[in-house]
This record gives C-alpha cells, sequence and structure tokens, in this order.
C-alpha cells in the first residue's frame, strides 16, 4: 500500500493505492487515524482520502495534488472531523 498526503491543519488529503478487494477497509483505517490525530491535535478539521487503482493511475494521480479521475478512483471519503 502506497501513500501519500499533504494540505493543511484545515483540509488535509491522502491518496493511497489499494486493490478494489481492499478499498472500503484501507479507507475506513485512514479514516480511523484521521479520527485519533484530530481528537489528539485539533487537526486537521477535514479529512479527504481517496483509494486509487494501482499501476497507471497511482502513477499518473499518486503524488499529485490534484483531484483523481472517477475512473481511476476506487473510494473516496471526504469527512469533517470537527
Amino acid at each position: 500500500m502506497d501513500c501519500v498526503f499533504g494540505g493543511d491543519a484545515g483540509q488535509t488529503w491522502v491518496h493511497v493505492s489499494a486493490s478494489k478487494a481492499d478499498a472500503g477497509r484501507v479507507a475506513a483505517r485512514l479514516l480511523r487515524n484521521a479520527r485519533d490525530v484530530h481528537r489528539r491535535y485539533h487537526a486537521p478539521e477535514w479529512i479527504d482520502i481517496w483509494v486509487i487503482k494501482k499501476g497507471a493511475c497511482w502513477r499518473k494521480y499518486g503524488g499529485a495534488e490534484i483531484k483523481p479521475s472517477r475512473g481511476c478512483t476506487h473510494k473516496h471519503v471526504e469527512r469533517k472531523l470537527s
């Protein structure tokens, strides 16, 4: 599982690569971790998790701050943590 994140204390984005079968589990784990970080440090206020297909999609969107296309996204979760 490859993971890249960025943003600031207000909005944090996470791009992670996973198979379609693991997408829900991976997104849930990242959301749980983000809630724990928010409880402890009161940041970030929003989390934006993108589970991206492996291979060409990951090479195109993995390290970029741009929004992945729908065709390359297994799962997208956006939540307000505060």
